[in-house]
């Protein structure tokens, strides 16, 4: 778990460089509705997810470049059409990830539109074909926004291109995708912009049957008068041995309910569902705030003004930021762990 989110991830083996790689996150709220993971390889990944009525099918993408020759990314799409085919026509299908491919601005009916840049590569073709062939969607090209919300790709040297989709098969209708854009604002710590798709789809969450169990007040036991009740309580309590000869584990039950009975008395007890969700983020407070704030205007003037100098400085508050937050972090779950809460 990453915070609220579960981390999917699929790579090379640790003995190796690691050229590829790719991932998902999946909100805690949706873990239930998993249905299977598939690690197809470092630059394939399948996740499933139960809507209720039907399936979701997600694929995480990372797609060779073009510097990478063209046997290897005939191999990856081969390897794609694979995962496809075993995919039922009337299942929902969106694709996500870097696919290396510059696409075009020329209209391709119920493929692309003319939304994009106007450069159009080897591999764009190559991608371009295998959604005709599938009849997939790709849904950046269909909406018209600013250029710095269609790019999602950039350098230090000026470069920029769309090579990030977001696409769809058939049976998500074209009414269900509401927007997709490149939050150029996301500081997501790479050359590429965080992609965001906004997608209607209805589903019902698998609701997890609550688990009652009852627990000790323990938290009250910072209280110096309550302290010395348990104490006095669970000393009355231990004075009493049965008579009978006993085991040792006998005996050991016998003084855990007696610990037990003591305990109840002096703190009390509590209902907890074992199946609650924690929403709560304890460590995010103030100050956190504030140094997430500052690394995300440092990356905001660098936006506005691209220079080294900029770019430098925008380094310095970002890893100066970074630091704080993750020593905060630590120190917050030290004295959690310490405290035993």
């Amino acid at each position: 778990m990453r915070g609220n989110y579960l981390l999917i991830y699929k790579g090379v083996d640790k003995s190796e460089r690691a050229h590829a790689g790719v991932g998902m996150l999946v909100h805690k709220n949706l873990i239930d509705n998993i249905i299977d993971i598939d690690y197809i390889s470092e630059r394939i990944l399948k996740v499933i997810i139960y809507l209720g009525r039907e399936k979701l099918n997600l694929i995480s993408i990372y797609a060779p470049d073009t510097s990478r020759g063209k046997p290897e990314r005939d191999t990856f799409y081969e390897s794609l059409q694979k995962v496809i085919d075993t995919i039922p026509a009337r299942e929902k299908l969106v694709m996500m990830g870097d696919w290396n491919a510059r696409v075009g601005n020329n209209v391709v009916p119920g493929i692309k539109n003319r939304f994009n840049e106007p450069t159009l590569n080897d591999s764009g073709e190559e991608l371009i074909e295998f959604c005709a062939i599938n009849e997939l969607r790709i849904n950046n090209t269909f909406f018209d926004h600013p250029l710095q919300q269609k790019i999602t790709w950039t350098n230090r040297r000026g470069q920029a291109s769309m090579i990030d989709f977001i696409i769809s098969n058939r049976h998500v209708h074209p009414q269900q995708i509401l927007d997709v854009r490149t939050l150029s604002s996301a500081d997501a710590g790479t050359q590429h912009g965080l992609v965001l798709c906004e997608l209607r789809i209805d589903f019902s969450q698998r609701k997890q049957q609550p688990v009652i169990f009852e627990k000790l007040c323990a938290e009250k036991m910072s209280d110096p008068s309550i302290r010395s009740f348990y104490r006095s309580r669970l000393h009355g309590k231990l004075e009493s041995v049965p008579d009978e000869d006993l085991t040792a584990n006998e005996l050991w039950r016998h003084v855990k309910s007696k610990v037990l009975e003591a305990a109840g008395e002096a703190v009390g007890w509590r209902k907890v569902n074992r199946n609650r969700t924690d929403t709560r983020t304890p460590w995010f407070c103030d100050e956190v705030r504030d140094a997430a704030r500052s690394k995300k205007e440092a990356f905001l003037q660098y936006k506005s003004n691209p220079t080294p100098e900029e770019y430098e400085k925008y380094k310095r508050v970002r890893n100066s930021m970074n630091q704080r937050i993750r020593k905060f972090k630590e120190g917050y779950w030290k004295v959690h762990q310490r405290n035993g809460a």
